[in-house]
């Protein structure tokens, strides 16, 4: 009767570590895996947080300068932020018609792109994960285009 007990006892100890370790073989992996995308998503908010808090800081000093003409017929209006991103809103004073000046808007990303990545400070805080959102509107405030820039841009 001994040596049943001890029988069923080993037996049932052995099914539990079978279990055991079926469970963290199957579930251990989602377990890290969810655990990691955790950490990761933790780590985006808590840079979006720090982002905007640095934004924060010099938003007020270009708000006020604003509006800034940027040449003959484009105007920065309007600026805002919210996380990592920062918007840029200009309006574009043109006689031509509003296809033709959606035709122009890639070399009006090159030229842009080619300015933000040249400065310094913006290029340090689109590695920090930054994104600039260039918007161009007409007089009735529909979009003519709209692009962003990020670190990534500037490695092209």
């Amino acid at each position: 009767m001994k040596r049943l007990q001890t029988a069923t006892l080993a037996m049932s100890a052995a099914a539990l570590l079978i279990v055991i370790a079926l469970g963290a073989w199957s579930f251990g992996p989602m377990t890290a895996r969810a655990l990691a995308d955790q950490i990761g998503e933790m780590a985006v908010a808590y840079n979006n947080a720090q982002l905007e808090r640095d934004f924060e800081k010099v938003y007020p000093q270009y708000r006020a300068r604003l509006p800034i003409q940027i040449d003959d017929r484009t105007t920065l209006v309007d600026l805002s932020y919210r996380g990592h991103l920062f918007r840029l809103r200009h309006l574009v004073e043109t006689e031509r018609s509003r296809t033709a000046a959606i035709a122009s808007s890639e070399q009006t990303r090159k030229s842009t792109l080619a300015k933000v990545c040249a400065d310094e400070d913006m290029r340090a805080t689109m590695k920090r994960g930054a994104i600039y959102e260039y918007q161009y509107l007409d007089r009735q405030s529909r979009l003519l285009n709209s692009f962003d820039i990020r670190n990534a841009d500037c490695a092209l």
